[in-house]
Parts: structure tokens; sequence; C-alpha cells
């Protein structure tokens, strides 16, 4: 299966004093990868998600940023489940540049809380979605010693 990838636009206001675009705005782009994500993984949109009684609060967040990107760049994120629990997943990033270098890795974690915002199982469909793609990306992920990205 391959990796689900956003194109992101660098606008003018997400850049700093430096002209490169501001670390905040990478949980932005992760944002908009993963729920684009999630509308190709799940057939229907986080609305609709939500609207089944889901909610989905980010626990925890890791950025590293390896290389800039500015003003009216291309950036690509790629988005991939990462891991899932019972209760909770976590989505990891890939972001690169117009000519595949990587500029950023990072990851989100998810619960799931049902709509009187208790912790509650991940609804099955769900479940079954994320491993299955989960389970694909593994199989399609380059060898090992591949990725573009720095130590």
């Amino acid at each position: 299966m391959p990796p689900h990838v956003s194109e992101i636009t660098v606008r003018y206001v997400e850049t700093d004093q430096m002209g490169v675009a501001h670390h905040s705005v990478y949980l932005v782009w992760f944002e908009v990868a993963r729920t684009d994500l999630f509308s190709k993984m799940l057939g229907y949109s986080y609305r609709e998600l939500e609207s089944r009684g889901s909610r989905l609060p980010i626990i925890e967040t890791g950025c590293r940023h390896l290389a800039a990107v500015g003003y009216d760049d291309r950036v690509y994120v790629e988005a991939r489940i990462g891991e899932v629990r019972r209760t909770r997943f976590r989505v990891d990033y890939i972001a690169r540049d117009a000519e595949g270098k990587v500029v950023a890795e990072g990851f989100t974690v998810l619960a799931h809380l049902n709509d009187k915002m208790r912790p509650e199982r991940l609804p099955p469909d769900m479940e079954q979605a994320m491993r299955a793609e989960m389970d694909g990306a593994r199989t399609s992920r380059n060898p090992p010693g591949t990725r573009q990205s720095e130590k």
C-alpha cells in the first residue's frame, strides 16, 4: 500500500523573520496529512467520525526539524499509522521538500474518547482500517538504510 502524502504550499504567514517556515506550522501540516489519511483510510471525513461520537485529542507530539523550507516552497507530508493500542494510536510523519529531501520527521499520539469525553476502545471499523494501513505500510516501506534523514 503506498503511503498517503499531502501537498502543502508554505504560505507567507507561516514564515518567520528569517524567511523560513516556523517550527510551529509543522504540527498544522501534520494535521492536514492526518485528516487526509483518515478520509482515505476510513472512507469518510473527520467530521463524520466526530458525528459518530468519537473524539480524538492529541496527547503527545514530537518533531525533529532537519532542513528549512521557505515561502511558496512545496512540502510533501507523508502520514502513516505507527502504532494502534486499545484506546490510542500513533501517527508518524515525514515531510519532504520538492527534491525529496527530508525536512522534518514527527509523530502525534491520539486518544480515543467518546462524546462524553471518556476514554473508550477504538471503534472496530477504525481499528481494523488502522491495522490494515499499518500492515500495508510495513510491506511497502523502503529497506533499512534508504531513508534520507540525518542522525
